[in-house]
């Protein structure tokens, strides 16, 4: 459902209900491959829920405001309270893993950092915003590491796909009827 308060247009979920969609399989999640996940997320009066997710693969959430990041083998990613998304808000969030290090960004800028390994890669489904009760403005998958200041302009801008660019959902200019 395309949901227009504020002048801001996003594919809403509803905290029961969510979308999915199949295993991107030109994206590896592990092996220390590169990848960028950007998420444009509408909130609402409750921030909590997953954000996105792989199955038997990592969870993007938001607990009580905080973005955090778990991957099977690499660990937990949090940011810390001073980061935390406010209600009723279109926030950028996004995952960078760029070799061994994995960058969670807030608003376009980098708010948490950390370093590990993974297990093997996942084919698992995706899940878009299971458990929670807002919306998404939109929504791209790249298999290259972005540069800080690509995400940054990526806050202002939705980047139009390119060539690396895996999977992409603009809620934005979508039309439902």
């Amino acid at each position: 459902m395309n949901h227009n308060r504020n002048s801001i247009r996003a594919l809403r979920t509803t905290g029961v209900g969510w979308y999915a969609h199949r295993n991107i399989p030109d994206l590896a999640l592990a092996a220390g491959a590169d990848f960028t996940l950007l998420l444009w997320v509408v909130t609402g009066d409750d921030l909590d829920g997953e954000l996105y997710a792989q199955e038997g693969g990592f969870a993007l959430r938001l607990t009580g405001g905080v973005v955090s990041f778990t991957r099977a083998g690499f660990g937990h990613l949090a940011v810390s309270g001073d980061w935390r998304l406010a209600r009723h808000t279109r926030t950028l969030v996004a995952v960078r893993r760029q070799g061994a290090e994995l960058t969670l960004f807030v608003g376009g800028l980098p708010a948490a950092r950390a370093t590990g390994t993974d297990a093997a890669a996942c084919t698992g489904d995706f899940a878009i915003g299971r458990q929670f009760m807002g919306g998404f403005a939109a929504l791209q998958v790249s298999r290259r590491a972005l540069e800080d200041g690509e995400i940054l302009a990526a806050n202002a801008v939705l980047p139009a796909p390119d060539a690396d660019c895996v999977f992409c959902g603009d809620c934005e200019s979508a039309q439902y009827k």
